[in-house]
């Protein structure tokens, strides 16, 4: 639930910034921080899917 907050304040951040008639963040930084989100799901991912099998090896 707080990860949408924080999705929708962006969203409101970005267009605030666009009505201003300037980017709030620059082409290259915000691919970078889409790749780093995505990096950060993946990540998550693998963590909840390994300990997943941890869990059915162990019981």
């Amino acid at each position: 639930m707080p990860r949408n907050l924080h999705i929708i304040q962006f969203l409101q951040e970005r267009i605030l910034a666009k009505k201003k008639n300037k980017p709030l963040i620059s082409k290259p930084q915000l691919k970078n921080q889409m790749l780093t989100i995505l990096i950060a799901i993946a990540i998550n991912f693998v963590i909840f899917f390994l300990s997943k099998i941890h869990n059915k090896s162990s019981a």
